[in-house]
């Protein structure tokens, strides 16, 4: 039974009859799971540095393998999370419905023909008051303006708020795979892969009951065109922020950042405005491509572009003192395309560097 009595013996005699049994068991005996002895090696193998030279030995997969790995288990856990899925997209249309029913009955309605213009200024002789002369410069009414940063806030918030869970809700899983040799760049790229259904989905919820109330000039997919880059860099923006900003304060994160995006998106105050403002707060619309602020501008300029260019080719409609009140010119529409989708990439950029360098003691 392996049991020695010990009662009265020394030192020595216990380490007597310890031999003793060593040598009268069989060949290997088993103790438990943890190790086991061997009287002709005398070695002792622990499980636990077993497993961890197995693991030392075994190969890691390689990128391309792991990026594919990633993708469909990425897949796996959408397919998992319809409900989420579909009340993302479910908000879209509740802001694109409300919207949509604010702007139902407003129309773009330019500046006065010249011949009225023109008849009633000739009743100030040669030189009519400027404040007169400029309120008839003005188009009647535009709301092309509001409608585009009230869409680019509403459709802002909902894909930075659904960004926030791609990566937000796995970071003890991150961790744990990351401190086993998991290769960070694919586990990023992986996500953003999946989440590309969301980026392409989510404009189409908005504009379905927004198109239906809103009479818009310019076609549905010109406008789907643009809410695609502007989702393209929101997403990239919550990615951001779900990984440098503590959980507790991601949600408040997004909508303040957003919110920010648009006070400085060029509607009010006008681009013109802030030119009269000090160097400083002219740097906000115009700074460099590393300035948040200016991503909603080139957004909401080109949603205030595709809808006004509409209006320039109706006879007797001049836009151009709409585009001088804004500082708008239609020459750049394809740039502010382009620039919101350099932010997309700049953010996504900065979250995956976010991923590598924060928090490299989880993942020993």
């Amino acid at each position: 039974s392996g049991d020695v009595e010990c009662t009265g013996l020394s030192v020595d005699d216990l380490v007597a009859k310890w031999h003793a049994f060593v040598a009268a068991v069989p060949e290997e005996v088993v103790f438990g799971e943890s190790f086991y002895v061997s009287h002709k090696s005398s070695t002792e193998f622990i499980s636990g540095n077993k497993l961890a030279e197995q693991a030392q030995k075994k190969e890691i997969a390689g990128f391309c393998e792991q990026l594919y790995l990633f993708t469909m288990r990425s897949f796996i856990q959408r397919s998992r999370e319809v409900p989420w899925f579909f009340m993302d997209l479910m908000l879209m249309f509740v802001a694109g419905f409300f919207l949509g029913l604010v702007y139902m009955n407003s129309s773009y309605q330019p500046p006065l023909p010249a011949q009225i213009v023109n008849k009633s200024l000739s009743a100030f002789g040669s030189s009519p008051p400027e404040m007169l002369v400029s309120f008839f410069e003005k188009p009647l009414d535009d709301p092309i303006i509001s409608m585009a940063s009230l869409t680019c806030m509403a459709v802002g918030m909902t894909a930075v708020t659904a960004a926030l869970r791609v990566f937000g809700n796995e970071q003890i899983v991150y961790w744990r795979e990351a401190s086993a040799g998991m290769s960070t760049t694919a586990y990023f790229l992986a996500k953003n892969v999946t989440h590309i259904l969301f980026i392409l989905f989510a404009p189409m919820m908005y504009l379905a009951p927004f198109r239906t109330f809103v009479a818009m000039r310019c076609s549905l997919f010109a406008y789907y065109r643009v809410l695609v880059a502007y989702q393209f860099a929101t997403t990239g923006l919550g990615y951001l922020i779900s990984i440098v900003v503590p959980p507790s304060l991601t949600q408040l994160s997004g909508i303040v950042v957003v919110l920010l995006f648009s006070m400085f998106g060029g509607a009010r105050p006008t681009l013109l405005q802030f030119k009269a403002m000090p160097a400083v707060m002219q740097l906000i619309p115009y700074g460099s491509t590393i300035r948040w602020t200016q991503e909603a501008r080139w957004t909401q300029e080109a949603l205030y572009l595709e809808e006004i260019s509409k209006w320039n080719d109706i006879q007797g409609v001049d836009i151009s003192p709409s585009l001088t009140m804004f500082d708008y010119h239609l020459e750049d529409y394809w740039m502010c395309i382009g620039v919101s989708i350099v932010f997309g990439v700049l953010f996504r950029a900065l979250a995956l560097l976010g991923m590598h360098a924060l928090n490299r003691d989880q993942k020993r």
